[in-house]
């Protein structure tokens, strides 16, 4: 099989992410895409929700589109590097080709990422994001020095973020034309992000 494997912190999940996932399996031909929530990143500090509740939140994703869902960064008790992630679904999936999918801006450094001659020899990496020139140059350097398989995947580019969310749910303005449907009735039902702001969705 042809796995893609999509991480983020997802907090919240939103249409962004839904349209990378869904890219990457039309054009990479992927058989099974898996959602892989980050548990405690060690690149970013967020003022969102708990891990857990974004675990939720992205199953609710999961169920809406028919992608699969992992626990395992969720698990963790400390922040979890990708090769590590990668090398426990290798383990899960020896025979398989794993897809790992990042944006556009990933590529400019996942060769600084740690063991990333490693990762880069287990996975192939799809990146999605703003295209052109600059990243076909980064693309064919990853490629000539880790022999690595990279590829440029050719979404349009959605001007929404996790952060921008989440502001907006503060100010009491609507989100629901961000997210997917499952996700903004979580989020309302749970007043995920209401005990922040007191304002309601």
């Amino acid at each position: 099989m042809r796995i893609g494997i999509l991480g983020g912190t997802f907090d919240p999940i939103h249409n962004g992410h839904i349209m990378i996932a869904q890219q990457a399996i039309r054009e990479l031909e992927l058989e099974r895409l898996i959602l892989l929530p980050a548990g405690q990143p060690y690149h970013k500090e967020t003022d969102g929700a708990d891990k857990r509740t974004r675990y939720e939140m992205t199953c609710q994703a999961a169920k809406e589109f028919g992608f699969a869902m992992s626990d395992f960064e969720i698990k963790q008790e400390k922040p979890s590097y990708t090769v590590e992630s990668m090398k426990y679904f290798k383990s899960v999936y020896p025979k398989d080709t794993l897809v790992f999918i990042v944006g556009a801006d990933s590529l400019d450094y996942v060769d600084k990422w740690v063991d990333s001659k490693t990762l880069l020899s287990m996975v192939e990496i799809a990146a999605a994001g703003r295209g052109g020139e600059d990243m076909e140059t980064k693309k064919l350097k990853l490629e000539r020095e880790f022999q690595a398989v990279i590829h440029l995947l050719h979404n349009e580019r959605a001007d929404i973020s996790s952060s921008m969310i989440r502001e907006r749910i503060r100010k009491g303005e609507p989100v629901r034309q961000f997210l997917p449907k499952l996700v903004w009735t979580y989020l309302k039902e749970h007043e995920v992000y209401e005990n922040k702001s007191g304002r309601r969705l």
